[in-house]
């Protein structure tokens, strides 16, 4: 189990996200296991037309593979990752436009990597995640232009405190 401070990037975007996840991993076969991860990211992004802010709530499930070395651990899992995803602007000029909020389903298949080092029961890990999000969140202004948007490919990069049972 363990506790991770991590971050979110969607390069097309611009969208920086930073958060916290919890996770919980099950060997089940020799190297052969399990991942499941509760995160919650957020944002803040400025444009033109003011600033946007973005949630991400979700989890992420993957099948991952575990090799120890002496105080060396290596894991990579391929999986998915789902979230509930919230944009929200608000205009520079609040007489001019209404703030707004669009919400909808965020996430897609991803890979990852892990390496943590090992010291008696405890993890200090970095990792990174790679995946595409088929479904897209955007938000528009009034006229129907894009505005901000979270879809396509993202990069997750993790740094990690846990504890073996």
């Amino acid at each position: 189990m363990g506790l991770a401070g991590s971050a979110v990037v969607m390069p097309q975007t611009g969208f920086w996200l930073y958060g916290a996840a919890l996770d919980v991993r099950r060997g089940f076969f020799g190297p052969l296991g399990g991942r499941l991860t509760a995160s919650a990211y957020w944002g803040r992004r400025n444009g033109s037309l003011g600033q946007v802010q973005a949630d991400l709530t979700g989890l992420s499930l993957a099948a991952q593979g575990r090799w120890r070395f002496d105080w060396l651990r290596l894991e990579s899992g391929l999986g998915m990752r789902i979230a509930f995803a919230r944009l929200t602007g608000v205009p520079l000029d609040g007489n001019v436009r209404a703030p707004g909020t669009v919400s909808g389903a965020w996430g897609g298949p991803a890979a990852s990597l892990d390496v943590s080092l090992l010291v008696g029961r405890w993890s200090l890990g970095v990792g990174a995640e790679v995946g595409f999000s088929p479904w897209s969140l955007k938000g528009t202004d009034t006229g129907g232009e894009v505005v901000a948007a979270l879809e396509g490919a993202f990069l997750g990069l993790t740094f990690a405190l846990g504890v073996d049972p």
